[in-house]
């Protein structure tokens, strides 16, 4: 079986950056699984596993703009500690969330403490990243109903196994 929209593929995989370093990797006996063209991962990756078949193996580069976006400095965000609750604990690198004007909550890390404010990234962690993948495609099979209308693999446990799902 090959992988096209609508199935559910397992894969292993190891995400290192361009200097080599690994940031992300599935563990031994857990692969990812996934729905194929339903956007459950970044869309470089995704369109280069279209047509692989189980056992396959494949290394796949992925630019920023097909992965986790360019980095983009307007998403530095400076805020005055007073607009934080009361009491709250400043740490470099602490994720902080903010719901911007249009009501959607952003989630960002802290970059920097000043005396009288706090500097927040809200870019994502691998934005401006080109990301290199070494994947080894596992067992791929027709999704169900289900998990096409939910637009995502569900786990035999799960409230959406029953039906019952609500993503």
């Amino acid at each position: 079986m090959k992988i096209e929209n609508g199935k559910v593929v397992a894969l292993d995989y190891v995400l290192k950056l361009d200097d080599g370093i690994v940031v992300d990797a599935s563990e031994k006996g857990s692969p990812l699984l996934y729905l194929h063209g339903h956007q459950n991962i970044i869309p470089g990756l995704e369109a280069e596993l279209n047509g692989l078949s189980s056992g396959d193996t494949k290394d796949v580069s992925v630019s920023p703009a097909e992965g986790y976006g360019e980095y983009e400095s307007e998403l530095i965000q400076r805020a005055p500690k007073d607009r934080f609750p009361e009491g709250s604990n400043f740490n470099l690198g602490d994720e902080v969330s903010a719901q911007d004007p249009e009501g959607h909550v952003r989630h960002g890390r802290i970059t920097e403490i000043n005396s009288d404010e706090v500097v927040v990234d809200f870019n994502h962690m691998l934005a401006g990243k080109t990301l290199n993948f070494s994947v080894t495609v596992g067992e791929i099979r027709q999704a169900s109903e289900n998990e096409i209308s939910n637009g995502h693999v569900q786990e035999e446990k799960s409230c959406c196994s029953s039906g019952e799902c609500r993503d």
